[in-house]
């Protein structure tokens, strides 16, 4: 399980178990079993209605407990709870994979056991992607967003030196 807090100072805990598939299936009509299907997590990231829905849908046993509406919670709020349902998930998810392939591992040809991280998407170090911010990539964006006349930004400009 893991936990989160709100703007508001409330801890969270975000435990996806077949009530909390159920519940979701019930309140936004979605099936949390089918996400690895690829159209499914497209339509939850362009929807983000959608999305707080099946967030709301996982917390709402606490909420209700807690007397809490979703109404008033930002955006951001409710992407915490789906981020932390989806790292919940993903925890289980890995800690099962570990022990399946540690138990399946040959000792002489990999002598350190496997650990959840190495299977979770949200374990272990990642490369960074991205561009590293620069004086040259500084100016360009300064060219592109600051200097270009009104109705033209995104529409790169020469300076002339």
């Amino acid at each position: 399980m893991k936990t989160f807090k709100d703007n508001a100072d409330r801890t969270w805990t975000v435990q996806v178990n077949v009530d909390a598939i159920k519940r979701v299936r019930d309140l936004a009509g979605l099936d949390l079993l089918s996400a690895v299907d690829a159209a499914l997590l497209e339509k939850l990231a362009s929807d983000p209605v959608l999305l707080c829905d099946v967030v709301y849908a996982v917390c709402k046993q606490e909420a209700d407990a807690n007397g809490v509406d979703p109404g008033p919670l930002t955006l951001r709020e409710l992407v915490w709870m789906a981020q932390a349902a989806g790292r919940a998930a993903w925890a289980h998810t890995s800690a099962i994979l570990a022990m399946i392939a540690n138990a399946n591992r040959d000792p002489k040809k990999k002598p350190t056991p496997f650990r959840p991280d190495d299977f979770s998407p949200y374990g272990g170090k990642r490369a960074r992607s991205g561009i590293r911010l620069e004086a040259g990539n500084i100016e360009l964006l300064r060219t592109v967003f600051v200097d270009a006349p009104a109705g033209q930004a995104g529409q790169a400009r020469r300076r002339k030196p």
